[in-house]
């Protein structure tokens, strides 16, 4: 009966967070890095390992700060470690610089703080409108705190998001992917 319990509770948990598959994040990652070149506010999602704690998280950060902890990692320059991170094949880096790690920490969030985000937004309802609707904009009054949650969500859904400054200061989130797709 335990098992029956566990294997009902991990299937529901699949259906709830509706992620997709390693292989589609993979792609996107790449298609992110290489179709998309010209965007620095482009999320990507990564796994990333702190070696100097051993810890492995999963983030969602704009590619220009990616590019920053690479070249704090590897001592190069800005340009450098954007070739470099062009010819990455792998959605997993390792980190061992602390400024690197810095700028990636400011990215993850705790399974608690997104559950609790969650609890708030309607993220299957935002899916739908984005896969809908012709453009897709998001008009996010925090940007320093939703801006990044709302991007790790959507982009585990099969969504390629970028943020963009508009004017008057009103700032965003695009779906890139969904351009793409017309």
């Amino acid at each position: 009966m335990k098992k029956i319990i566990l294997f009902l509770f991990f299937s529901l948990s699949n259906l709830i967070y509706s992620q997709v598959d390693e292989k589609t994040l993979h792609n996107n990652f790449i298609t992110s890095v290489n179709t998309w070149n010209g965007e620095e506010h482009i999320y990507l999602l990564i796994n990333f390992k702190d070696l100097n704690s051993s810890l492995t998280k999963e983030i969602c950060i704009q590619k220009s700060d990616l590019r920053d902890a690479l070249a704090y990692e590897h001592t190069i320059s800005e340009n450098e470690a954007h070739t470099k991170l062009e010819n990455y094949k792998s959605r997993y880096f390792e980190f061992k610089n602390i400024d690197a790690i810095t700028i990636l920490n400011k990215y993850y969030y705790s399974e608690n703080e997104i559950n609790e985000f969650k609890k708030n937004v309607n993220i299957d309802k935002i899916v739908n409108d984005i896969k809908t609707k012709k453009n897709w904009f998001l008009d996010l009054e925090d940007m320093n705190f939703k801006e990044n949650l709302y991007a790790l969500l959507l982009t585990k859904r099969d969504l390629i998001i970028n943020i963009t400054f508009q004017c008057f200061g009103q700032s965003g989130l695009w779906c890139l992917s969904c351009l793409e797709n017309k």
